[in-house]
């Protein structure tokens, strides 16, 4: 019974930390300096979440369950797999887990792994899962300031949750500067807009989009502008009528959007005589997604097509789009052009 009320406890306590957003009871304010330590390699056991930070007090409450009831178990930790600035929330991944110092059964639905021996940046705070990306700026900043860089994701270890918690430790690994391997160019050579949206490679096909756009005539950057206010309309129609069912268009849009801000900010080719980045440019075309793009935006409005089919219309589409503004748009010829596409 007795063993019955203490899970009870640990389950009522991570649950309110978690998804009211609030930190375990605090004996006092914790140092808040960030120093270099060596940690070394340990077993753990975990799980991993996928959707948003505040849904994930289930998979708190088992760790914390199985931590109090085993000596060789804890402390708690979640390693951050995914950046929520770029990831929707409902997929990200969290891993969520327990450090074992000894012989312990594999719980139902955990998996077993090891974390790796790193040199860690590292700093204690006040704080809980999902509320502390204050301390995560905190430590990149200082990174950034020591000449090093991050060398893999960001990891939270809690206290083991007693109803007298002291504070959260987060550890970013880091190395020098100087020994990273060399940073790639976000779109390689030879990765056309194209084979990345298909892909569902969505940040590369945005950059591969407007990789061109100096280059085109006021009246192409027009019309392109014309295409990107049109999609901010539907990302928000998608996101309202269909939901969770729309990630995968509300995901391909948002990188466009936001890369557009950028790249549709300067001045383009000047004068009205620039040649169009695509030789054989047809105004009828470029017309027709115009059109189209409204008429998908009232079928997303009406809800007459399931999200799937939306998504589909809107990356042949944007295939047809790359095709107008980008160099090396798809791979080969081969394609389908708009009108056979209808």
């Amino acid at each position: 019974m007795q063993g019955l009320l203490r899970a009870t406890s640990v389950i009522v306590r991570v649950a309110l930390c978690v998804c009211l957003g609030g930190v375990w009871a605090m004996a006092e304010e914790p140092p808040a300096e960030i120093a270099i330590e060596n940690r070394p390699a340990v077993d753990v056991m975990y799980k991993v979440h996928v959707g948003p930070y505040w849904r994930a007090g289930q998979v708190f409450a088992e760790a914390g369950v199985i931590v109090a009831d085993n000596a060789v178990a804890g402390p708690v930790y979640c390693r951050y797999l995914d950046d929520p600035a770029s990831v929707l929330p409902s997929r990200l991944r969290t891993e969520i887990g327990f450090f074992v110092t000894g012989v312990l059964e594999v719980p139902e639905g955990f998996t077993r792994g090891t974390s790796p021996a790193t040199r860690c940046a590292t700093l204690v705070a006040s704080g809980s899962y999902g509320t502390t990306h204050g301390h995560h700026r905190r430590l990149f900043d200082w990174i950034a300031s020591e000449d090093l860089e991050p060398a893999g994701e960001i990891m939270e270890i809690y206290p083991q949750p007693d109803g007298v918690a002291t504070w959260v430790t987060v550890c970013v690994p880091v190395r020098p500067l100087d020994s990273a391997p060399a940073k790639t160019l976000p779109l390689p050579p030879g990765r056309p807009f194209g084979a990345l949206l298909q892909e569902k490679e969505y940040s590369g096909a945005a950059v591969a989009l407007f990789r061109d756009v100096d280059s085109l005539t006021p009246a192409r950057r027009r019309w392109l502008s014309g295409v990107v206010d049109r999609l901010k309309v539907i990302r928000a129609i998608v996101a309202g009528r269909y939901g969770a069912e729309a990630d995968d268009t509300i995901a391909m849009i948002a990188g466009i959007v936001e890369r557009a801000s950028d790249a549709l900010n300067g001045g383009g080719a000047k004068g009205s005589e620039g040649v169009p980045i695509v030789p054989d440019y047809d105004a009828r075309t470029a017309s027709d997604i115009h059109r189209d793009l409204d008429r998908c935006m009232v079928r997303a409005h009406l809800k007459s097509a399931p999200a799937g089919e939306i998504y589909d219309d809107l990356a042949a589409l944007l295939l047809d789009t790359g095709r107008l503004v980008c160099k090396d748009a798809v791979d080969t010829d081969e394609e389908r052009s708009p009108a056979d596409r209808r």
